[in-house]
């Protein structure tokens, strides 16, 4: 259901021991730029294993995790469909990889989710990526670019850092936005966490701790510029007594 006016195409994975494998570099393209309709559902024990070619879920398209598991090795583009995983299924990206919203493309998580080394695009009005009822973590080199109207949103906290390696976030544009209504970390456990808002973005937190970590070589900055707003319900500066830990705004 990729090009064809009117076709339907729906593939189901379930059921413990059954899975769905792509080959090598294969790709996986779900949907339309408009009139068909597909979905992959990966549910109650079923497992999928994309190839490492891109994965893109166009306008049309549906990726749903109910109860199963989404090995994505590839770069995986929401395209203006729509990928949801419940609070019971698992979705696991390779370390390296990207995973984008665009076009109005919205990427839903029922329960924590865990980005580690991975790179989360978010680009234009109405594009997503957030987490419905539980935290978001990003760790181990993992970056974040929002632009265009774009939303990272977390239902709880959003720790950014934790972990060893350079994390750079960029939100910029009107309409750009990062929320999480619960405490963030940004730069704990040896990670460093180099954020910035501009061009009008905004940001919310209900707590935004920056390199408390106790953890040597953890750091935390936070750039505003350029009629960015940033709000929070807390802020917390290199507050432990640790040499070598850092926090800035």
């Amino acid at each position: 259901a990729t090009e064809a006016p009117l076709n339907t195409g729906v593939a189901t994975i379930t059921g413990a021991g059954s899975a769905l494998t792509i080959n090598g570099a294969g790709t996986t393209q779900i949907g339309a730029a408009s009139a068909s309709t597909a979905t992959l559902n990966v549910q109650s024990g079923g497992v999928f294993n994309s190839g490492t070619g891109n994965i893109t879920v166009n306008a049309t398209g549906d990726i749903a995790i109910t109860n199963g598991t989404f090995n994505a090795n590839g770069n995986v583009t929401v395209n203006g469909g729509s990928l949801t995983r419940d609070a019971t299924g698992l979705f696991v990206m390779t370390s390296g990889k990207t995973l984008t919203a665009q076009g109005g493309g919205t990427a839903s998580f029922g329960g924590f989710q865990n980005f580690s080394g991975v790179n989360l695009t978010v680009t234009g009005a109405g594009s997503a990526i957030a987490t419905t009822a539980s935290s978001l973590n990003l760790t181990f080199g993992a970056t974040v670019q929002i632009s265009g109207g774009g939303h990272l949103d977390s239902a709880f906290g959003m720790n950014i850092g934790n972990s060893a390696g350079l994390h750079t976030i960029t939100v910029d544009g009107a309409g750009s936005r990062m929320s999480a209504p619960s405490s963030c970390t940004w730069g704990a456990g040896g990670g460093v966490t180099n954020a910035t808002f501009s061009n009008s973005a905004f940001g919310t937190f209900g707590s935004l701790a920056l390199g408390t970590s106790v953890t040597a070589g953890s750091s935390g900055t936070v750039l505003v510029e350029s009629g960015a707003d940033v709000t929070t319900g807390l802020l917390l500066i290199g507050n432990t007594a640790t040499a070598s830990t850092n926090g800035s705004v």
